[in-house]
């Protein structure tokens, strides 16, 4: 299931970037609905990790804020991102 999750955020990644105005500005596609006017930036943490890839630096700023690394090796060397994931890290990779 989660595979499909990530083909549909994709998908509608691109039709929104697809759907901006010709000089690259975001307000409203000729069917008038408002399209985003900032960069397009997934907020699913699961979504994310499972492209592995972000899609800018907005969005990778996000995720860091947000999101905690499940992965010993992701993990070991660098500073924990939150209290949870320093907690999993001790559980987990010692």
């Amino acid at each position: 299931m989660r595979p499909v999750l990530v083909l549909i955020a994709a998908l509608v990644t691109s039709l929104a970037l697809a759907c901006g105005d010709d000089d690259g500005s975001r307000s409203s596609g000729s069917n008038g609905i408002p399209t985003p006017a900032g960069p397009v930036i997934r907020q699913s943490c699961d979504s994310i990790a499972a492209t592995d890839y972000f899609l800018n630096e907005e969005e990778r700023t996000w995720f860091t804020k947000n999101c905690n690394r499940l992965d010993c090796a992701s993990i070991r060397g660098t500073q924990y991102v939150s209290d949870i994931e320093r907690e999993w890290f001790l559980a987990n990779c010692l």
